[in-house]
């Protein structure tokens, strides 16, 4: 599949993609000027299930990184280019348990020197999404609704939980969500939802406890016309 764009600039550039056999996309190649040699820029891959796996991104053609090598001093300072097309510059990484998302982990580039090594080296680990508790059970309940997970930044140490509560109507709908941070640069916040009885969302409650003080609260309503509209 083809797509053709125009830029400010008047010039006319082809974007492709390919499918497959079951319709999902699988490979995107970077836009470029009709005639010129295009390079993948995506990778998409799924399980048997048809769920996506892997979404490994790279460096379109034609990118260009560069840095001083020598002594600054003795004003013997070089310039270096490294052509990093077609290196992978992200991926996330999906597993899933019986169907649901277990967990998430984003790989990436870091720093401003990681290109300067082995030809496109190891990416790094970002982050990782925990759909579970601290103790490995499962973070959603018996409905299949998703009841807490964990953000973990493995550059920064740092890990969110958060925890979702629902109020059962015809549907579920969610009732309070409350995260908690091992930074405490992060705040404890719980927003919590009220609804009509339509089941429409009429106000959302932002509480953050502060210490020695009154919770700082901020309060958002919403209002409906006789044709249900916002």
């Amino acid at each position: 599949m083809s797509r053709t764009t125009v830029t400010s600039a008047g010039t006319t550039q082809v974007a492709q993609s390919t499918y497959t056999l079951r319709g999902q996309l699988e490979l995107e190649y970077a836009a470029v000027n009709v005639g010129d040699t295009s390079g993948v820029v995506a990778r998409h891959q799924y399980n048997a299930a048809g769920q996506e796996v892997s979404l490994a991104e790279y460096f379109a053609p034609g990118t260009i990184r560069s840095y001083l090598v020598g002594n600054p001093k003795m004003g013997e300072q070089d310039l270096v280019e490294v052509d990093i097309s077609g290196w992978m510059s992200h991926q996330t990484l999906t597993t899933y348990q019986d169907g649901r998302v277990l967990q998430v982990s984003e790989l990436g580039r870091t720093g401003q020197a990681w290109f300067k090594g082995t030809p496109d080296p190891a990416l790094t680990a970002l982050s990782t999404v925990f759909y579970s508790t601290a103790s490995g059970g499962s973070g959603y309940n018996t409905a299949g609704m998703l009841v807490t997970y964990r953000y973990q930044n493995l550059t920064s140490g740092y890990t969110h939980t958060y925890t979702t509560t629902y109020l059962k109507r015809d549907t579920y709908l969610e009732q309070s969500v409350t995260g908690v941070s091992t930074d405490s640069n992060y705040k404890t916040t719980t927003t919590t939802s009220t609804y009509d009885q339509m089941g429409r969302r009429v106000k959302i409650v932002q509480t953050t406890p502060i210490k020695n003080q009154s919770p700082l609260t901020q309060t958002r309503s919403f209002s409906f016309d006789a044709s249900g509209g916002f």
